[in-house]
């Protein structure tokens, strides 16, 4: 959705201040809704400008940036919920954080992989579960059913 621009918003204000009709009939005739027509008068009146007010952010982070990011190259393996512990926050903060400083939140290729994997397409049935268990042979991967 777009801004409507600051030179409309002083048009409607004069328009507003030279009209003896209703509000929504203003509304009408400058093609935008009443509401909007009544919030631009409101900040109009209550501090003078009929700009748009700017934007504000929200609040800012807790996370100390470079610390985070000496964290993660000195412990490249640490979970996120260990990063968040020692940066006193919590672990989806410190999954935005890592996002905004452009480091992965992924541990090094090293970790292996989970051994079993669920919903796959090639699984059996094994009572009344579905079960499959990948294994590496050397540098193919290969597949077992798991016995439950």
């Amino acid at each position: 959705m777009q801004q409507y621009s600051d030179d409309l918003r002083r048009k409607l204000i004069q328009a507003w201040q030279n009209w003896d009709g209703s509000e929504q009939e203003l509304a009408d005739e400058w093609g935008v809704s009443r509401s909007w027509l009544q919030k631009v008068v409101r900040r109009w009146r209550r501090t003078g400008e009929a700009e748009a007010a700017p934007y504000r952010h929200g609040p800012v982070s807790r996370v100390n940036a470079p610390r985070l990011a000496a964290l993660v190259q000195a412990h490249p393996d640490a979970l996120l919920a260990e990063l968040g512990r020692r940066l006193r926050v919590s672990a989806p903060t410190v999954c935005r954080a890592l996002r905004q400083l452009g480091l992965p939140r992924k541990k090094s290729l090293c970790t292996p992989v989970s051994a079993t994997r669920h919903g796959s397409r090639n699984y059996e049935r094994l009572g009344a579960r579905y079960a499959v268990i990948w294994t590496r042979n050397g540098s193919s991967s290969s597949m077992k059913v798991a016995s439950m």
